[in-house]
This record gives C-alpha cells, structure tokens and sequence, in this order.
C-alpha cells in the first residue's frame, strides 16, 4: 500500500504534518492539533501527492502528445502532455532540452484552464541525482515557495512514521 508523509511549515499556521498510512489519512497541525482527514480530504492529499509522481499520471491519463517546439524562459523545452478521454483533463510536463531536468508541471481542468503550475528551480547534485531545491507553486490565485534545506536519498524511513500519532 502506499504510503506518504508531508511535513511543511506554514507562515501564519506554524508546522503542518500529513499523513497517510495506507487505510488512514491524518493531519497534525500547531493550530488545528491531530485531527483524521475525512474521505473528501484524503482523496485530495492522495491526488495531491501522487500528482508529483510521473508513474501515477501514466496510469490515470491514456492520451499522450509531445511537442518539442516550446520555450520557457528564453530555453527550449520539450512538452509531453496527456490527458484522458472524458473529462479532458491534462497535465503537462516541461522538460529543459539541454539538461532534461522538469522544469514545470501544470494540471488543467476540462476547461483548459490551469489548476496548478509547479515549477522546478535550484537543481543541485545530491548522490549522484539532481534535485530541485526551490520550487514554486502557482495555485489559481495563491502563490507558494517551497525551499529545501537539505535532501537525504535512500535513507531507511520506519513505517511508524506514517501513522496516526495517538
């Protein structure tokens, strides 16, 4: 089963921690406390995290387009896109064609119209693997900055962690 844990600090909210144990979803917050997610809440948190991972969009999203004549920023990019055949959702991924690091993500509505765009900056060379030290997130009016400290790669994580603190 999967499992996930967030943990994030908030300006205005202080620590924040989600997770998710493979049945349970929960939240611990400085403000709020613990509290379980309800099913609405745990269906968001699932989409949100497995959103950031490229094997769960594969599976939910059977269209797919590649476009290799796009820029970002002055730099060329391939595009790949895909989206289902219902509801016409997408999401497309951004790659910078010199180095093929993600550069954004974005999810779209039926409506064509951005939920989300999520792109990677500061790429640094941990263990033999780039990863983005800065990203920034653009939720239809909000705005937010995630800025890694520090990234530790194949630590051994006990399962105990993910769930519900008592």
């Amino acid at each position: 089963a999967d499992q996930f844990l967030k943990e994030e600090e908030i300006p205005g909210e202080g620590r924040v921690t989600t997770g998710f144990d493979g049945v349970t979803a929960w939240e611990k917050s400085d403000i709020r406390g613990f509290r379980i997610l309800n099913s609405v809440e745990t269906a968001e948190f699932l989409e949100n995290v497995r959103s950031q991972v490229p094997m769960y969009s594969l599976l939910m999203y059977p269209r797919r387009r590649i476009n290799a004549d796009m820029s970002l920023n002055g730099r060329p990019i391939y595009e790949i896109g895909l989206s289902d055949f219902g509801t016409k959702e997408s999401e497309t991924y951004s790659f910078d064609q010199e180095t093929g690091l993600l550069v954004r993500y974005e999810n779209a509505s039926g409506t064509g119209h951005p939920r989300i765009q999520i792109y990677y900056e500061d790429y640094r060379l941990v263990d033999g693997a780039e990863i983005p030290f800065r990203t920034v997130c653009n939720l239809r009016d909000d705005k937010m900055i995630i800025t890694c400290r520090s990234v530790e790669l194949d630590v051994r994580v006990n399962d105990k962690i993910f769930r519900a603190p008592k």
